[in-house]
């Protein structure tokens, strides 16, 4: 996917028509990142719906984490 310079990862939320209720974590390059992180060239991605089980969240590395 081709993404204009300075996209933010909640910018490519929007772009892939989801709200932003839609996904609960944002990984990058397998690290959980901010919704106002910029997408830089090569980035992979991963969008996170709510709901993800316990274990599964504490494995992520999302459980408690404060991100918007």
């Amino acid at each position: 996917m081709t993404l204009k310079p300075d996209t933010r990862a909640k910018d490519l939320i929007r772009q892939v028509q989801l709200d932003p209720e839609d996904v609960e974590v944002v990984f990058i390059n397998g690290k959980v990142a901010s919704f106002d992180r910029i997408i830089q060239d090569n980035d992979r991605v991963a969008l996170v719906p709510p709901g993800t089980p316990g274990p599964y969240r504490v494995l992520l590395g999302f459980k408690n984490k404060k991100l918007s």
